[in-house]
């Protein structure tokens, strides 16, 4: 009975193609330079190492290096289950105006959460 009690809290993970869509919004507010609706994909988590108004404010430096994104480009996809929850790493290959970049987002979902949260975002340059 117990068990029975303890498998009815966890929450389901959210499936792969779920966390694509995620990243696909992302990117197109990213896309159409709405910074404060991109910021809204970010989690509490990452906003520790960092505070959202330097973040908001890197990624309008990136765009003014760069010019507006193009497009972007799923190149590979890593899935880690953890104690904690579970991770997803996409590594991206974006087209901006000026030039290219490399891009890894790692969304995280907490056990028995729904939210679905970027807890880290690498940008790689050489326009940077």
């Amino acid at each position: 009975m117990a068990a029975l009690v303890l498998a009815g809290c966890d929450k389901p993970q959210a499936s792969t193609e779920h966390v694509k869509g995620l990243a696909e919004k992302y990117w197109q507010a990213v896309q159409q330079a709405n910074f404060d609706e991109a910021l809204t994909f970010y989690g509490k988590g990452f906003f520790e190492a960092q505070p959202e108004s330097a973040w908001k404010a890197r990624l309008q430096e990136v765009q003014a290096k760069l010019g507006p994104l193009k497009t972007w480009r799923l190149k590979d996809t890593q899935i880690n289950t953890m104690f904690s929850g579970r991770q997803y790493m996409f590594k991206f290959i974006n087209a901006y105006e000026k030039g290219n970049a490399t891009e890894t987002l790692v969304f995280f979902q907490q056990v028995n959460e729904d939210d679905v949260k970027i807890l880290a975002h690498q940008i790689e340059s050489l326009a940077l």
